[in-house]
């Protein structure tokens, strides 16, 4: 179960430079924030095998270490995932075993063996609500929202304390575009006891719901809908349509680089609203510090008019491109998602001609340069595996930024596009069906020739990347 899904963090975009902000504990709201206890469903029955009880705990105890560390999560999954298979024939009456084991498998994207796990711990104890919103969470993966909703309301009736059957179903609202829904279920989950990192997740969330429910306080109201986006705006109906232009145009660049995405169905359009004044962006929940953001849950990019041309085109070819990436990927590696954004933020619009061209990013420029001569850059073995938490650590997130950028023009640059291939192959990696670690994608497609890789990019770099 992936419970993040739906409490994930905004990218906030401050001085045209994107920082998530962690919530510390003293910030905590609501009810008393603790270590949930299970229900009786995960008890297991004293005439259980021993040995088979003490792979149990074991398998669950590796399942819990992920929280804490989310770098081994693949492994510690298949750890788990080993253990448990090793009770199941001396136990298969034991239904907690059929939970931990659809929660492994579902970690090591096997949806479907999960399955056959929750449907045999369904027979053995038609109560375990916490498998019916195991089971809803991979319905709505499959798109089933109807199953998924069914799944949802029985749990909740079945376990009304269970604070994840509300976030799931908060989750499958979200994706319904049922905002109104989805604040009623995120507020019920804030008046009920819950884990920490549920309450981090609705501090950020709950404002943003709020806001879209609430919608803007325009007097009036300006729009412009193309191909794929579609802009409101609060200043004029010719900066709506300047807007809409430049998304689409950008849009085209986009496609040229990553193939355009092909699901079968039609694809709802990319939502842009932009404020005319920081005022109205602060009202609508924009946070203080900050010039724009993209919330995946929304899938809708925000941010203030900025009057400067080159500033304005940078950040909104920035922010789309996390939009269109989300997309593809649900969580995309941090370099690969910065460093593209940083890459087609760099993009000038020639508006006469209404095309794109590459050119360096004048943010990451100078910056690159100086960092590679004093040698402050990250080694690229330790950069490409970096997490969320190194990636964005403020002491070193303008660095990691410079060098995401800088690693991702020399890829398609270098020689004409001599290693274009290499984030060609990442990329249908990161967008499989399988889940990789950071660890296996760097392995898979740049350990091999790493030393080349580094030498190379620090030599573009120096000579003013060309």
């Amino acid at each position: 179960m992936k419970k993040i899904s739906l409490l994930a963090s905004v990218s906030i975009l401050s001085a045209l430079l994107v920082f998530l902000f962690p919530i510390s504990a003293q910030d905590q709201i609501g009810p008393v924030v603790k270590k949930l206890s299970r229900s009786n469903n995960f008890d297991i029955p004293p005439d259980t095998d021993a040995d088979a009880a003490k792979l149990i705990k074991e398998g669950d105890d590796l399942l819990e270490q992920r929280k804490e560390r989310p770098k081994e999560w693949k492994e510690l999954t298949e750890g788990a995932l080993k253990v448990l298979k090793k009770a199941l024939p001396k136990a298969p009456k034991v239904a907690a075993l059929r939970f931990f084991l659809c929660l492994a498998y579902q970690g090591v994207e096997k949806d479907d063996s999960a399955l056959k796990e929750i449907e045999e711990g369904l027979k053995l104890n038609p109560d375990f609500y916490e498998l019916q919103v195991e089971k809803a969470d991979i319905m709505v993966r499959k798109e089933k929202y109807d199953e998924a909703l069914k799944l949802c309301d029985q749990a909740i009736e079945k376990g009304p304390n269970y604070t994840y059957a509300y976030e799931a179903k908060a989750n499958l609202m979200m994706k319904q575009k049922k905002f109104k829904d989805a604040l009623e279920l995120c507020k019920k989950v804030r008046s009920m006891e819950h884990e920490e990192y549920v309450e981090n997740g609705l501090k950020e969330l709950l404002p943003v719901l709020e806001n879209e429910v609430k919608g803007p306080d325009w007097a009036q109201t300006f729009k412009a809908e193309g191909d794929n986006y579609i802009i409101t705006t609060d200043d004029s109906q010719g900066y709506a349509d300047r807007i809409l232009k430049c998304a689409e145009a950008v849009y085209k660049a986009y496609t040229k680089v990553f193939p355009k995405r092909s699901s079968g169905k039609k694809e709802d359009k990319f939502p842009i609203m932009i404020f005319s004044r920081a005022e109205g962006y602060h009202r609508y929940g924009g946070p203080v510090g900050s010039g724009g953001f993209f919330n995946p849950q929304l899938g809708k990019v925000v941010f203030i008019k900025i009057d400067k041309p080159d500033q304005e085109s940078n950040f909104l070819f920035h922010e789309l491109f996390h939009q269109f990436l989300s997309k593809y990927v649900d969580d995309p590696p941090y370099w690969f998602n910065e460093g593209h954004a940083d890459f087609f933020g760099g993009f000038h619009y020639n508006e006469k001609e209404n095309q794109l061209e590459c050119q360096p990013n004048p943010m990451r420029f100078q910056p690159i340069q100086q960092i590679v001569r004093q040698n402050a850059q990250a080694p690229l073995s330790t950069f490409l595996q970096m997490d969320r938490q190194e990636y964005y650590d403020r002491r070193r997130i303008d660095i990691n930024y410079a060098q995401g950028w800088s690693f991702v023009y020399f890829l398609w640059r270098f020689q004409d596009g001599k290693y274009c291939n290499y984030v060609k192959e990442y990329f249908n990696l990161i967008k499989s069906k399988k889940k990789y670690s950071l660890k296996e994608l760097y392995q898979k497609v740049f350990a091999r020739d790493i030393a080349t890789l580094e030498a190379e990019w620090r030599a573009f770099v120096l000579r003013g990347c060309r």
